[in-house]
This record gives structure tokens, C-alpha cells and sequence, in this order.
């Protein structure tokens, strides 16, 4: 379903008619030139730069149909968000879908060349090893197994703990992601070599992603539990690493894990009730209208003026707030009351005190182990 566009305030700005004109003129010089390639898909987008981050090849570009901004470090996402888009001409979406239908189709073939090429490299290195086994006696071989094997949980540790992994990431279960990755590269072919960080930023990110997406989609592939159960949609304001301001959405249907959806920059965006409904009614267009039935968010005052415009444009939607954050903010009002005050600073006296005198520090935490059978220790409580 098409966005309306009385309802999303960016597009009162564009001339859609022309837009739309210049490229469906475009489409079919492209096409008359030779056929259209998923190269050509940035001609359809304005205001291309380079990123500031380290990796040189990304870009950002922007819709010339509806404005907006898509990250890429190759076509695969401006095609994407072409096929995707609302304000975008039929004809151009739906040529941009076959191209990415027939580069699927290749892909999948040279996947499954590849996959029994490294079927039968994997069988003759079994093989292989087997003879060469039974060459060796046991115990020469027994012992470069054990050194081996130590060597490899040695160099397994110090990228650990070069790189501020967790412990807790090299898990023992045989589904955890190390465990799969482990049993990968055993199953390699000889001589294997890991990929590199652009092949792990590039192709294999985008890879991973769509493997991720169709499992995703899989959940509800003939969308039953959506006409059943309706979907619901949330939205929040986060901060990245880069502390970009970030507003994530995502939809959560008969309670399957939650999908995200996407994420916004609003730098230099004033974020007002109609800014934030604006970007709620997109999404929920995109998603599909009548597939959501509640909007979940937090209760500021700008929210509250947003779910009016949200419930305005879709009258069957009901919006909520967030409970976590409800219960947040009583436990905000709780700790402004005088006798809570007053105990927190109290608390807060006796935490410091201990915290400054390491005699009587150290004879606490003797005597709470022995009483408890396990350490314990002080926490500063806090009242905001």
C-alpha cells in the first residue's frame, strides 16, 4: 500500500509528478542502453557521499522519490530499498525485483558448485588423514594431538583475550555460534584461510544478513499469524556508539522474538510529536496497516502528542506506553520522597565510609563470608 501523501509531511515538499517522471525516463534510457544492472540502482538516488568511518568504500545516498537516507558499501541495499519503497514508480520497482530474483538464481547455483567443491576437498582430507594415521604409532601420535590441540586453545585464548571478547561467548553448547564456528573450520578444506575484516564487512555482512531475514520471514511466511493475532509496534529514542541519536523501531508478532525493523539518525532533526508520528506512520505502512494493532513507546510528553497522530491515521490502533518505563518512573517519584531521601543518604554515609577505611572494609567482608558462605559486597544505592 502506497503512503497517502496528505499523511507524510516530507512529501508536501517534493514535486512527486515530476520526480516520478525523471525516473521512469531514466529507467528506460538505462534499459534501452543495454538493460538495467543492480549497479545502476544509485543513479536513482541524489546527494551521494563517502562515509566518515574507517571504512572507505561506504556511502550514504538518498531516495530521489521519498528522501531517504540508505547506508551502502555496494548495491545489494540500494536496490533493496528500491523494491521496498512506497513513493517509488511501479515500473522501476518491479524491474529492480527481477533483477534481484535472476542474481539470486546465480548466486544459489555458484553456492552449490562451491559448497560440493568443498564437499569432496573436505572427504579427501578426511581421507587423507586417515592414511596418514595409520602410519604413525600411537603414541607418537597421541602425543601431537595433545600438543596440538594445547596450541589451539592457546591461540583460541589470546584472541580472547586480545580482542575483549567475553568468556562467556565460547559457550559449550554444540548450537552456540562458537561451537558452529569451531566445527566450520574443522570441516574446511585444507589450507583454509579466514576471512579477512572487509570480506567480514562487505559481502559476508550482507550474507549474514539476508540468511538472517529469511529466517526471519519464515516465521510467518504465509502471514497467518499476523491476520490472527495482529502485530505490535515499538519505538524508541537510543544513543550508538558513536553517540549518533538514534530512533529504532521493530514489530513483534504472537509473541516470536520481535523483528527489528530499522533504525533512524535524527541528527540535526528536531524530534517533535509530528517528526516522531511521521516515522511511526512510515513504518507502519511499510510494514502493512491492518497487519498492527498497538503501538508501544515511553510517555514523554512528545509521545503522548504523536500517538494522537498516529491514532488519527489509523483509528483501529490502540497505543500504550511502555510498562518497564512506567515502573521506572514510580520508582523515580518513590525516591523523591523525604523518608527515602534520607534513608539513600544514610546508606550512602555508612558505603562511603567503609569504602574509605580498608581495615574495617576487610573485616566486613570476612565476616559476611563467613556468615553467608559467600563474598559480598557494598553498593552505593542511588536516588535518580
Amino acid at each position: 500500500m502506497d503512503i497517502p501523501f496528505e499523511t507524510v509531511q516530507y512529501v508536501q515538499q517534493l514535486d512527486v509528478k515530476a520526480t516520478h517522471a525523471r525516473g521512469v525516463e531514466l529507467f528506460n534510457l538505462l534499459a534501452e542502453a543495454g538493460g538495467v544492472k543492480g549497479k545502476h540502482a544509485i543513479q536513482f538516488y541524489v546527494d551521494v557521499r563517502n562515509s566518515n568511518l574507517a571504512n572507505a568504500q561506504q556511502i550514504t545516498a538518498f531516495c530521489m522519490f521519498c528522501r531517504a537516507k540508505v547506508p551502502s558499501t555496494g548495491s545489494y541495499k540500494l536496490v533493496n530499498h528500491l523494491i521496498t519503497c512506497a513513493l517509488c514508480p511501479q515500473q522501476i520497482r518491479q524491474g529492480f525485483k527481477s533483477i534481484r530474483e535472476e542474481t539470486g538464481k546465480k548466486r544459489a547455483q555458484k553456492r552449490d558448485i562451491k559448497d560440493m567443491a568443498e564437499q569432496e576437498a573436505a572427504l579427501m582430507n578426511q581421507e587423507r588423514s586417515v592414511e596418514q594415521a595409520l602410519l604413525k604409532q600411537q603414541g607418537i601420535r597421541q602425543g601431537f594431538k595433545t600438543s596440538a590441540a594445547r596450541s589451539a586453545d592457546l591461540a583460541i585464548a589470546d584472541f580472547f583475550y586480545a580482542n575483549a571478547i567475553p568468556f562467556f561467548a565460547a559457550s559449550c553448547e554444540q548450537t552456540s555460534p562458537f561451537r558452529v564456528m569451531v566445527q566450520a573450520i574443522q570441516n574446511a578444506p585444507l589450507g583454509y584461510i579466514p576471512p579477512n575484516h572487509l570480506k567480514l564487512a562487505n559481502e559476508l555482512l550482507d550474507e549474514s544478513y539476508n540468511r538472517m531475514l529469511k529466517q526471519i520471514e519464515a516465521r510467518d511466511a504465509d502471514g497467518a499469524l499476523k491476520e490472527k493475532f495482529g502485530a505490535t509496534y515499538m519505538s524508541d529514542g537510543w544513543d550508538s556508539c558513536d553517540a549518533l541519536p538514534l530512533i529504532n523501531s521493530a514489530f513483534v508478532t504472537a509473541n516470536d522474538g520481535g523483528m527489528f525493523w530499522r533504525s533512524v539518525n535524527t541528527s540535526s532533526k528536531t524530534k517533535s510529536a509530528e517528526y516522531c508520528a511521521m516515522l511511526m506512520i512510515q513504518d507502519i505502512y511499510s510494514f502493512g496497516p491492518t497487519n498492527v494493532i498497538l503501538v508501544v513507546t515511553d510517555t514523554c510528553n512528545t509521545m503522548a502528542k504523536a500517538w494522537a497522530i498516529v491514532e488519527s491515521e489509523f483509528p483501529w490502533i490502540s497505543v500504550l506506553p511502555c510498562q518497564p518505563h512506567v515502573i521506572s518512573l514510580l520508582m523515580k517519584d518513590i525516591g523523591k520522597v523525604t523518608d527515602v531521601v534520607t534513608t539513600i543518604n544514610d546508606e550512602a554515609t555508612i558505603v562511603q565510609w567503609f569504602s574509605n577505611h580498608q581495615f574495617p572494609l576487610a573485616k566486613l567482608r570476612s565476616i559476611v563470608k563467613e556468615k553467608l558462605g559467600k563474598a559480598k559486597e557494598l553498593i552505593k544505592a542511588g536516588c535518580h
